[in-house]
């Protein structure tokens, strides 16, 4: 939380849920908008009055984000999710990515749904579903409904760890593809 003129200003991971995340995040990976012009989005996701944004100096521009880049998540994959009395589990023993969930989530990815609230949605699994069920748009999309405003930094370490297996695959495809066009 960043005090800015007695309004408090969410900075944190801790302070935002997944919905406002998969928004920042957009907004900060669009190559239209301009590095200050993010910003100013960013605060207006976050729900920041305009007239506290529209009163904002460069300097206090600058320290808010500098404010946002302190944060440290922990490595901590949370098993399971607890809602309206129903139990959505992301694994059994120990975390383990699935083929069909990379596929739902590489389909997401592609769709450009919202990158943490799809990924968290396929991941996690409404206890006494089939898998079929569990891997349903339909289901996925009521996921993602009632998990938009948990809290982002609860499930921001499956962000890292997917994104990961997915940069290694990349890895690997390009590595064979690689030796194969040396094979020619």
């Amino acid at each position: 939380m960043y005090k800015l003129k007695n309004y408090e200003v969410r900075t944190s991971l801790s302070e935002i849920t997944i919905e406002e995340f998969d928004k920042i995040s957009v907004i900060l990976n669009d190559e239209s908008l301009m590095s200050i012009e993010k910003y100013l989005d960013v605060l207006d996701v976050l729900k920041v009055p305009s007239h506290i944004i529209d009163d904002l100096d460069s300097a206090e521009l600058l320290a808010i984000i500098q404010d946002f880049s302190k944060y440290k998540y922990e490595d901590n994959l949370k098993q399971t999710i607890e809602l309206d009395g129903f139990i959505y589990k992301a694994w059994e023993t120990e975390p383990k990515l699935k083929a069909r969930d990379m596929a739902l989530i590489e389909q997401g990815i592609k769709e450009r749904k919202s990158f943490m609230l799809n990924l968290i949605s396929v991941l996690f699994k409404k206890d006494g579903l089939t898998n079929r069920e569990h891997w349903t748009q339909a289901h996925i999309k009521y996921k993602m409904s009632l998990f938009k405003d948990l809290n982002a930094a609860d499930y921001y370490p499956y962000v890292v760890w997917v994104s990961q297996k997915i940069m290694n695959r990349i890895e690997t495809t390009v590595n064979n593809s690689e030796i194969k066009e040396e094979e020619k």
